[in-house]
């Protein structure tokens, strides 16, 4: 993998968003709509875990109400009052427009006509935060910060989800929008639940990296997929803690970060984050497929969530050398050194 200079890590004005974006030639213009909406569907799913893992509940409530957000009812319902109060460019018009076309294949057809308009909306809704995330964080923000605003009154009314102390703090960017409130102690989220934002951060850095320059949807979500798997996430965690590895010699582990490694494998075997994989996969003999793998996935993720809420910089680095780091794996499907 290339080489990450100590500097760019200890580099205050490196911002992680800047890694979570396709290459520098990118012309968002020539991006499908699908690859749009495949996109903004990890910077939505991004968000909402964020918004909703602090205060601290369990895993499985969060991840009910994550999901309760996220579906396509859900989106195609915040869509249609955003088309009745949002001033949206025209520009931006065409993009839903794209996006509700490209919605119209097989996937929205087979549950009906209702449900192939639902899908068909939920699909524009993700191809215009897509577009914006890509194009213009400032407009991104500007959306997302509305829906935030819906999503408060929403949450108004469900007590299990309302915000007290930190209900009103101000968002004033996108990346803090992309992040638990402002008075979420990181060193109190569990484990499984630092996965489960790492798991979208790392999604995100995938997708990015790849949606240009352009290819065919499918073959889009197969590399994806290849990056974001249990073994190349294992892989690269595996590297992050070989002393001998040319990834450890670039970022040394704090002992700290050390520490959430730990956790998160041990939140891998137990009741939470991956249980039913690592269940399933114990119950053979470990070749390296097995329960150990999707540990250290988990781990890797944990980490790359801590970082991200806590340390801006660090997480930058972490993100070029995950990235280095996965073209290796990709390559050759060889461990990382």
């Amino acid at each position: 993998s290339g080489s990450t200079p100590s500097s760019i890590i200890d580099d205050d004005s490196k911002d992680p968003l800047d890694l979570l974006q396709p290459r520098s030639d990118f012309d968002v213009d020539q991006i499908g709509p699908a690859q749009l909406a495949f996109v903004g569907d990890i910077v939505y799913e991004l968000y909402v875990r964020c918004r909703y893992v602090w205060p601290a509940r369990r895993t499985a409530d969060l991840q009910t109400t994550v999901v309760g957000i996220v579906r396509a009812e859900t989106q195609s319902k915040l869509l249609a009052s955003m088309m009745k109060s949002f001033p949206f460019t025209g520009k931006e018009r065409s993009i839903l427009t794209r996006g509700r076309n490209s919605g119209t294949g097989s996937r929205g057809r087979k549950r009906g006509k209702e449900w192939g308009a639902i899908y068909q909306d939920s699909t524009a809704f993700e191809a215009l935060i897509g577009y914006s995330y890509m194009s213009d964080r400032e407009r991104c923000y500007e959306i997302l910060n509305w829906i935030r605003n819906e999503q408060d009154k929403i949450d108004e009314n469900d007590e299990a989800n309302t915000s007290d102390k930190a209900k009103d703090a101000p968002y004033n960017s996108l990346r803090e929008l992309l992040q638990p409130r402002c008075d979420c102690e990181v060193d109190q989220v569990a484990p499984a639940q630092l996965a489960y934002i790492g798991d979208s951060v790392y999604e995100l850095l995938a997708r990015n990296k790849y949606v240009w320059p352009h290819r065919r949807t499918a073959d889009l979500h197969r590399i994806v997929v290849s990056m974001s798997r249990a073994e190349t996430q294992a892989l690269i965690c595996k590297s992050l803690t070989d002393e001998n590895s040319e990834m450890s010699r670039q970022i040394e582990l704090t002992p700290k970060e050390t520490s959430i490694l730990l956790r998160g494998r041990n939140a891998a075997g137990g009741s939470n984050g991956r249980n039913k994989q690592v269940k399933k996969a114990a119950r053979k003999p470990d070749d390296g497929t097995g329960a150990a793998m999707h540990q250290d996935a988990a781990a890797l993720e944990a980490l790359l969530a801590y970082s991200f809420i806590s340390n801006p910089r660090r997480c930058y680095g972490l993100l070029q050398l995950i990235s280095d780091a996965s073209d290796v794996v990709g390559a050759g499907e060889e461990k990382v050194k």
